[in-house]
Order: structure tokens, then sequence, then C-alpha cells
């Protein structure tokens, strides 16, 4: 089965329409995971959530801005443009877009993969940058690949048979081979 991996949509309904136009061309992926914040920052946060709660095909976790516009009372831990940001989108957010991201889990098992927005280790809030968050993160996996979203950042960590982490760096066009006993976090 073909999965295509999104995070980190913020109300962006253009980019996102244009990845899942992508995504699901020619039957390209048969299942798309979304790791989180459908809303925030961007002004179409309806458009967003609709795209993602209206397509069967497509599963999605929380993230901590689609949280913090359910609980008020997270907003504070946001820096300022954020929380404004969802102030704005709150008063603009469907009855059936809050109740959608209300259902949302922090972390789904899919198959062989584990999908959480920060980290295994902090779910929704963790900022996952270097091995040595990695390197603790790797104990709380329950499955041997995890994605996650959150920074905004491609990066990919690696935990060999041995327990030492590092970075991989990956380029377009070029694959990478899983080896059992091994673990990964993708972002």
């Amino acid at each position: 089965m073909k999965y295509g991996i999104i995070s980190d949509i913020h109300g962006n309904y253009e980019a996102c329409r244009k990845v899942l136009s992508f995504l699901f061309k020619n039957e390209a992926v048969e299942i798309v995971i979304n790791c989180g914040d459908i809303i925030g920052y961007g002004p179409q946060p309806n458009e967003c959530a609709d795209a993602i709660r209206e397509n069967k095909k497509i599963h999605s976790i929380i993230g901590n801005h689609d949280i913090a516009v359910l609980n008020s009372n997270k907003l504070s831990s946001l820096n300022a443009p954020a929380a404004e940001s969802l102030c704005w989108t709150l008063d603009r957010l469907t009855s059936e877009n809050i109740e959608f991201l209300s259902g949302l889990k922090e972390r789904m098992l899919f198959d062989d993969f584990m999908f959480v927005h920060g980290s295994p280790r902090h779910p929704l809030h963790e900022y996952l940058l270097d091995i040595y968050q990695a390197e603790s993160s790797f104990d709380k996996m329950a499955r041997d690949i995890c994605f996650i979203g959150h920074t905004h950042a491609p990066s990919c960590f690696k935990k060999n048979e041995y327990g030492d982490v590092n970075e991989l760096f990956f380029f377009s066009g070029k694959s990478l081979e899983f080896k059992k006993g091994e673990k990964y976090i993708f972002n």
C-alpha cells in the first residue's frame, strides 16, 4: 500500500488542495495520513478542515494548533501571532469542524507506523530538532517507524541495532533501506 504523509496545513487551502490533488492523482497513494495542525495562521480553516474531514482516505491526528483552538486556556502556550490567528479562526470555524477537531487523537498507530504531531515522547508540543531529543523519543515509540510534523522542517533520525542515534540526510530520488532492529523518526 502506498501512503502519503502530510502535516501542518495551517489553514492554507490552496496548498492543501494542490498537495491532495497531486497525492490522489492517478491513485498515486491509497491513504493519506495528516500529522496535525489543520488550522492556524492561514485564512481558510474551514476549507482545510472540510477537505480533510470529508475525504475518507485521509486519516488525521490533532496538532497543537488544532487543540489550542478547542481549549482557549492553551492559547497562552503559543506565540502571540499564533494565538491571535487561533482567536480569529475560532470565530469562523463551523460546528462540524469544531466537532471534527475535537474527535482527533494525539497519536495513531496505522499498519506498521506510528503518527504523532510533536514527538513520540511529547505528542503535541515537543519540537524534535536534534539527535538528543530523538534519542529519548525512540523509547516511547510503539512501532519501528514514526512520522511527525510540528517543526516545519524535513528530518530523519535513526536508531540502529546498537542504540546509536544519527540524523540521516537524503535527497530527492534517493532511497532509504530499512533494516530489521532499527527505528526511524521522519518529519
